[in-house]
């Protein structure tokens, strides 16, 4: 998005923003915080996630360098949508909100490219919960592993590795489902040869056969 504006909209922005640092598990922002400060990622993870009424916790997706959080609560001034977490050590940039919509305002390139960007985040959003919806739990959980290695993935001799260091009990809650179901799907997509897990990471071995199980249709949702 920032590299669609121009030069001196960047500057504007840079000298208006501030770096700091999150240890890991340190709490950015909680769900219906005010949000002063669009996040960008500089290095670490942001874990974004929610807790239900019931103390339930949901994570939504862990975020890697480059990418920015808090878009829609900065511009529309009301509270964060999920909490904010550090995984890991974690340098931010904080992107103050009086010089974002200055910055919209005054420079409509940089309006256009957060539409587009804004367009796109909603319709990967949109595809993943629509397969989610209609895949097997052995389907979520190779779709998963093949979107984490999408973005967190290095390519190594034997594979390719998930950098995101993920427990499983982490995993399950990704997932919304119990860490025991989860474990018997990773041990039978190792079995079959698709992945290595070693020390909280995954390593692709066989994307074909990840890919696979990701196609295989589930049932039909019902609804009533």
């Amino acid at each position: 998005m920032f590299g669609a504006c121009g030069a001196a909209t960047r500057e504007n922005l840079l000298r208006h923003s501030q770096s700091r640092h999150y240890g890991n598990g340190e709490m950015i922002v909680s769900r219906g915080e005010p949000m002063l400060s669009v996040l960008l990622i500089l290095s670490g993870s942001i874990e974004l996630g929610m807790l239900s009424a019931g103390g339930k916790r949901f994570v939504r997706w862990y975020l890697e360098p480059g990418q920015a959080q808090g878009f829609i609560p900065v511009i529309d001034g009301k509270g964060a949508i999920y909490d904010a977490r550090a995984h890991g050590e974690t340098l931010l940039l904080l992107l103050p909100r009086a010089a974002l919509l200055d910055a919209i305002a005054s420079d409509p390139l940089l309006a256009q490219a957060m539409l587009k960007g804004f367009c796109a985040r909603s319709r990967a959003m949109h595809e993943a919960a629509a397969s989610d919806a209609l895949l097997p739990l052995r389907g979520r959980v190779a779709s998963m592993i093949l979107r984490l290695a999408e973005t967190w993935g290095l390519k190594r001799a034997d594979g390719i590795l998930v950098s995101l260091k993920l427990s499983q009990d982490e995993f399950a809650t990704l997932l919304a489902v119990t860490r025991q179901a989860l474990n018997r799907e990773l041990k039978a997509l190792e079995a079959e040869g698709a992945i290595d897990i070693a020390y909280s990471q995954i390593t692709v071995l066989d994307s074909a056969l990840l890919e696979a199980a990701a196609e295989a249709p589930g049932r039909a949702p019902e609804f009533s």
